[in-house]
């Protein structure tokens, strides 16, 4: 489901994801999470052997994820987002 990421995230989870559209606006590569090539197994496999192999590195994305989707996700965060959206569009319509 698309919640998932998020969810792991929040449990300070390392996140794998492919590099389709939709998920790289969730992860950031070598930030929030890891990305591999869609459709490539190696590429896969190449990812989760750099999480198996640094423990550090599984540790550090699951904490900055944990922190991006404190700081970015919560219910405060994105009805900010959104009453700013909504001025913008507030302001475009009232100049036509």
């Amino acid at each position: 489901t698309p919640l998932k990421p998020f969810e792991a995230m929040a449990m300070e989870k390392a996140v794998i994801a492919s590099d389709v559209h939709a998920l790289t606006e969730i992860v950031q590569h070598e930030f929030t999470g890891l990305l591999f090539e869609k459709g490539s197994s190696s590429s896969l496999a190449g990812v989760l052997l750099s999480l198996i192999e640094d423990p550090m590195l599984r540790s550090q994305l699951g904490h900055t994820a944990r922190e991006w989707v404190r700081s970015e996700r919560d219910w405060n965060a994105i009805s900010h987002t959104l009453g700013e959206a909504y001025g913008e569009l507030e302001v475009g319509s009232s100049s036509h």
